[in-house]
């Protein structure tokens, strides 16, 4: 994933997800972020809002809407962020219903 941050506390994330021989995920989510502990800079947790499209190998193409939240941990002195998400998501191309996506990953500032 790569992060840029728009203001204080609020970031834009653009990033991929794959499952081996099955799909590729595109994502983009708009996340705020807020420390988890005092006085330290590298725990954060955020929630956000944004939309997946999603590349099927055997059942299609897929588009939706997300809302992802999670914990994530800055490596002090870089711009490496290793993190671990939960979002609810909700499909509306081909056809509308409910569903998860979680993933464990890193993120790149620029």
């Amino acid at each position: 994933m790569a992060t840029f941050s728009i203001r204080e506390r609020t970031e834009l994330d653009l990033g991929a997800a794959w499952a081996w021989d099955d799909w590729i995920m595109i994502l983009g989510d708009v996340e705020f972020h807020d420390y988890l502990v005092a006085n330290s800079l590298q725990w954060r947790g955020f929630y956000g809002m944004g939309i997946y499209v999603q590349f099927g190998l055997d059942d299609g193409d897929k588009m939706g809407l997300r809302l992802p939240l999670g914990i994530c941990y800055r490596f002090p002195h870089t711009r490496i962020e290793a993190l671990t998400e939960l979002a609810p998501a909700l499909q509306l191309i081909p056809e509308t219903r409910p569903g998860f996506h979680w993933g464990v990953g890193a993120r790149i500032w620029l």
